[in-house]
């Protein structure tokens, strides 16, 4: 019996090794019940390693024909291994130009998985070219490049880009938030904006009018209970209101806006003099900066006002 003394191999993860131990009872010529690559097996008899041809055959993958016959209490132990088949490697050339096609170096990628094209990333894609950094993304086809931003796997964010017709969107949860078209107009259909007036006829309350009429409303901000417009986000907004004097010659009117119930516009109020005849009107405008949460009203502080959604309106926007 040709051979080699061995050890006793540990059993290590079946997809690179598999191990099969008989205890052999009674004269035992062929070992069945295995799946192995034929050249790509081991055996050994007793802790000796035997010769494959010589000792045994091992060629059609699930059985093993000893050429000496093994007895009552030996011991036999087939390791086999996994086959490396050349048909599924690629070389170093093929795999730079099918992995990276980067045969250069100019992709890097770090230990935590940062990707950086020209450049060391220092964050999770950086892009850099001498002169200009820019990412291009282009479509073979006819559709049209789009971007997804991911949370959590979610869908929350989409950038594309619609060629000559509809230009770049911005989207977020399914609803388009901003589009700037073929022509450079940016439309954003989500901006607070409201326009609302007063339908009764002579307004004589003092304090916060409340104008009860909506014409526009988006997001619903503006309050016809209270008469407040609540700005969702901080930022500068334009508000404008317009009311009429009444009937009374002596009749003084002024107005002014509040934020959070107190004086707002910085000492600028619409009055409407003693002396003036019915019909003298005029509008307030002025640019407030609100906090999310705060709210704007219309105060009426002096005098009467003559009423009617014609003479008596109140409105506002986001700049930004």
């Amino acid at each position: 019996m040709a051979g080699y003394i061995g050890s006793k191999a540990s059993v290590v993860s079946s997809g690179a090794e598999r191990k099969k131990t008989f205890a052999i009872t009674t004269t035992t010529t062929v070992l069945t019940g295995l799946s192995y690559t034929p050249t790509f097996v081991h055996l050994f008899h007793n802790g000796v390693r035997l010769v494959d041809g010589t000792d045994y055959t091992a060629t059609n993958g699930t059985s093993i024909t000893l050429t000496s016959a093994a007895e009552s209490g030996d011991e036999v132990v087939v390791i086999s291994y996994a086959s490396f088949q050349v048909a599924d490697a690629y070389t170093k050339a093929e795999a730079d130009a099918g992995f990276v096609s980067d045969p250069n170096g100019a992709v890097t990628v770090d230990g935590s998985g940062n990707v950086g094209i020209g450049a060391t990333p220092t964050g999770s894609l950086d892009v850099a070219r001498s002169g200009s950094h820019e990412v291009v993304f282009r479509t073979t086809t006819t559709g049209d490049p789009t971007i997804n931003l991911q949370a959590d796997g979610q869908n929350n964010g989409k950038i594309s880009y619609v060629r000559a017709t509809e230009g770049l969107t911005f989207s977020n949860s399914g609803a388009e938030r901003m589009r700037i078209d073929a022509a450079g107009r940016v439309t954003m259909p989500y901006q607070p904006a409201f326009d609302v007036s007063y339908s009764g006829s002579v307004y004589t309350t003092l304090g916060t009018v409340v104008f009860d009429t909506v014409y526009t409303n988006v997001g619903g901000h503006y309050n016809t209970s209270n008469g407040r417009f609540t700005a969702p986000v901080s930022g500068s907004y334009i508000f404008y209101t317009s009311h009429i004097k009444g009937n009374a010659p002596a009749n003084v009117a002024r107005r002014r806006f509040d934020r959070n119930s107190s004086e707002a516009s910085n000492g600028r109020h619409l009055r409407l003099d003693e002396g003036q005849n019915f019909g003298d009107n005029g509008v307030l405008q002025s640019i407030i900066y609100c906090n999310a949460g705060d709210y704007v009203t219309v105060n009426q502080f002096v005098g009467s006002s003559y009423g009617t959604h014609e003479y008596d309106y109140f409105g506002g926007y986001l700049i930004g």
